[in-house]
């Protein structure tokens, strides 16, 4: 009987660990970005809002935070698994004081 106990105990563990990793993912999404960029020379700020299956919204900051080379307040990715496409939906951008629209759909 303890060893069910055991299992049944180590069992739920996992499920507790994978549970809190897959609500924590935004964050550590956005830490590994961060951290990737600042490996290269790039500062950075990245907040990612919602990260799902089927796409990610957030928003980044590339450059110093007081004069930033690129930025967006809001993009949204949408991933299509069936043809390996990332699209990516409107959003405005900033780079060099000017404002940079994409195209709407």
């Amino acid at each position: 009987m303890k060893r069910r106990h055991w299992l049944a105990a180590i069992l739920i563990g996992v499920a507790v660990v994978l549970v809190l990793l897959w609500l924590a993912r935004a964050m550590i999404a956005a830490r590994f970005a961060n951290s990737y960029f600042r490996q290269h020379g790039v500062e950075s700020h990245i907040e990612i809002g919602s990260l799902g299956l089927s796409g990610v919204s957030g928003r980044f900051v590339l450059g110093p935070q007081a004069s930033p080379d690129i930025a967006a307040d809001q993009i949204e990715l949408h991933f299509d698994p069936l043809r390996y496409v990332t699209r990516l939906e409107a959003a405005p951008v900033w780079k060099e004081g000017g404002v940079i629209e994409t195209p709407k759909k």
